[in-house]
């Protein structure tokens, strides 16, 4: 292991935790914690990342986040797998300037799902924003991974989630470097 790669697992005061649920209470406190962070330098952050995922909105929340610090604040953010990336934490990986997978994590995509109570004109609008986020994601994916469109596409229609070892998300571009424990 690199000395780089050593110093992306010490935790200090540029690092937060994407924990479980990702809903607009965690965007806000990840949000305050990275902003204060981008105000007091512009040395790297880690997201340290052990999620099952959450809220479609909010996890595009935390991209758009992630894309200010890199933008306005010039600052390389890595994203780190600590067992689990599933379904929109996956994509805030995605976001990271460097992604990193532990040997035992596993990554889990799918497409964007909801359900609506109402008539037709609710149904459709829901049709459309899952279509929407879809194809956001998809983008996403194409840009990371410079895997062609049509995998992955196949993959957000599914509507059977695909998961991935740390190797297999290596293999598919999903993560930069498989970092090794032993």
């Amino acid at each position: 292991m690199s000395d780089i790669q050593l110093n992306l697992l010490i935790p200090d005061h540029r690092a937060v935790i994407l924990p479980d649920d990702i809903d607009d209470l965690v965007v806000v406190e990840l949000s305050r914690q990275l902003l204060q962070m981008a105000e007091a330098s512009s040395d790297p952050v880690t997201i340290y990342i052990a999620s099952s995922g959450g809220e479609a909105l909010a996890s595009l929340s935390v991209i758009d986040l992630i894309g200010l610090l890199q933008i306005k604040y010039h600052i390389e953010v890595i994203g780190l797998v600590l067992g689990q990336a599933m379904s929109g934490a996956a994509f805030i990986l995605q976001a990271c300037d460097t992604r990193i997978a532990l040997p035992n994590s596993i990554i889990m995509l799918h497409g964007p799902s909801g359900v609506t109570v109402g008539d037709a004109r609710s149904l459709d609008a829901e049709t459309q924003l899952t279509t929407k986020l879809r194809d956001i994601f998809l983008r996403l994916l194409v840009r990371k991974t410079a895997t062609f469109s049509n995998y992955w596409e196949k993959v957000l229609m599914d509507s059977v989630p695909k998961y991935y070892t740390a190797q297999e998300a290596l293999t598919a571009g999903l993560v930069d470097v498989v970092l090794s424990t032993s």
